[in-house]
């Protein structure tokens, strides 16, 4: 074989050698470079996954003081807290409710002038029931129907005390009435038009009906509410539904064990807007719904 033989001959033997090893090498570096992203996402997904469980871990489970609390209090109103007789009644089925079941926020001291007032008084015209609730050692010498909430004092703030008597109206109540109102000893309640407004709205619905408000200026930064968030002021009475307290209700150890301001109503404001969802209505709102049965069925 000659010289030009040979190189005509080489060249077209290693050519098409070196052009399929050009081919290969940018082959196996795009798939090394696809499994370091790959391990590199997973990696990040990892991570991702366990931060984004220690973020909703707070909103799905309590802790185990949490959890204690929530027996402690279920073992309290199981077995401590005993009412009158005479508020025993018959089971009724849901068509055949009492209309209302109101809780009176008082203290011992109030027992036998304010409370005895309103028992006296608007108490008689209410369509449905009313109860009043003191500190564990409140007694009266009047026959009034008063809980004395256990582990309860009078001491303001009332928080404690205000979250009790809501788990005791929907452990006693729930399923005997459609609403249920918290009001104070000095409020005045006009049993007819309550009536009238009871009659417009859905009982099956989830509701918190009160004077919306927003809190102070000067307190803003304390109360740890957005600017669109609201609460149902203590003072005029907060009205909800069975419903939205069977929503509140189990988690009202996690709510007593984070509370963010001194004010009952707006911690239970904030209870209810975390576990039922819903904010408390708005002045136009409760016209409209009044003007036209607009939550009616």
């Amino acid at each position: 074989m000659t010289n030009t033989e040979k190189h005509w001959i080489y060249p077209s033997l290693i050519e098409p050698l070196s052009t399929e090893v050009r081919r290969r090498r940018p082959e196996r570096h795009v798939m090394e470079r696809n499994k370091s992203y790959a391990l590199t996402g997973l990696a990040g997904g990892i991570l991702c996954g366990f931060i984004l469980c220690l973020w909703i871990k707070p909103f799905f489970l309590c802790t185990v003081e949490d959890c204690c609390l929530t027996q402690r209090l279920r073992a309290e109103m199981k077995n401590e807290i005993s009412w009158d007789n005479k508020l025993h009644s018959p089971s009724i089925n849901a068509v055949n409710k009492k209309q209302v079941l109101i809780g009176v926020m008082t203290a011992a001291k109030f027992i036998d002038n304010r409370a005895l007032a309103v028992w006296q008084t608007w108490a008689k015209n209410i369509n449905g029931d009313v109860i009043f609730f003191s500190g564990e050692e409140s007694v009266s010498s009047h026959d009034i129907p008063l809980v004395a909430l256990p582990g309860v004092t009078d001491v303001y703030p009332p928080q404690k005390k205000s979250f009790m008597m809501m788990k005791y109206l929907h452990d006693y109540g729930i399923d005997k009435y459609r609403y249920f109102m918290r009001v104070d000893d000095d409020v005045y309640v006009n049993g007819d038009k309550l009536d009238a407004f009871l009659n417009s709205l859905n009982y099956s619905q989830a509701l918190y009906i009160g004077q919306a408000g927003t809190g102070k200026k000067e307190e803003v930064a304390e109360l740890s509410l957005s600017p669109d968030e609201n609460f149902c002021m203590g003072g005029p009475g907060v009205l909800v539904t069975g419903e939205t307290l069977r929503r509140v209700i189990p988690h009202i150890s996690y709510c007593l064990q984070h509370l963010l301001s001194t004010h009952e109503d707006i911690e239970l404001g904030r209870c209810i807007r975390m576990f039922a969802g819903i904010p408390c209505t708005w002045n136009y709102e409760l016209y409209a719904c009044y003007k036209l049965p607009c939550l009616s069925t």
